[in-house]
């Protein structure tokens, strides 16, 4: 980052990474600064195994009729990247091009779950998520985007801060510094309803 008052400021990384596929319908992967443990790596890999045999079940083995369905994290993620992100981009806000206005964030409007949330927090050791500043110069904190189902602030650059008069938001390159949260523990039958 380099500012017209002089400021200069760099950041050199290292990262790690593994992933793996099983007949492109199923994978599994992560990336760190730091080499994971061989346990961990181990044991998802026999979950995502897990997994991919339960997609292979025959069509004698498939259970019939209506049922719920819990999705896969990734395919939950997947889901939340291309329909809920996009809608919480200052820029889609401050265009109308979001399912959100401004006034929804400044209102708390609810969307979600009440015990659901959606945070960045890219102060996480060894994360690739981890950073110091934006490239806009903006210094990392962590923040809340929904909080208890309630929208809090779009991601907002310097740009569609000041469009918005909101304060700008450290802005990730990853979502590694995405956290889901969902409050307390709770059962499958809870997830369902």
């Amino acid at each position: 980052v380099v500012t017209s008052t002089g400021f200069r400021a760099e950041v050199e990384t290292t990262l790690f990474g593994w992933s793996f596929a099983l007949d492109s319908l199923i994978w599994d992967g992560h990336e760190s600064r730091s080499v994971p443990d061989d346990a961990a790596v181990a044991e998802r890999a026999e979950r995502t195994a897990a997994d991919y045999r339960a997609l292979n079940l025959s069509t004698d083995e498939a259970p019939r009729g209506e049922f719920e369905v819990v999705l896969h994290p990734r395919v939950a993620e997947s889901f939340l990247d291309t329909f809920l992100f996009p809608n919480l981009a200052g820029a889609a806000v401050a265009n109308r091009r979001s399912r959100y206005s401004a006034d929804d964030f400044r209102e708390g409007k609810r969307v979600l779950r009440e015990d659901f949330g959606i945070a960045i927090r890219p102060h996480e050791p060894m994360s690739v998520g981890a950073f110091r500043f934006t490239d806009e110069g903006v210094p990392s904190r962590a923040f809340d985007l929904i909080e208890g189902g309630r929208l809090t602030t779009p991601t907002l650059d310097l740009k569609y801060g000041k469009r918005l008069e909101l304060p700008p938001t450290p802005v990730p390159d990853s979502v590694e510094g995405v956290v889901f949260s969902l409050e307390g523990e709770c059962s499958v039958d809870q997830v369902l309803q």
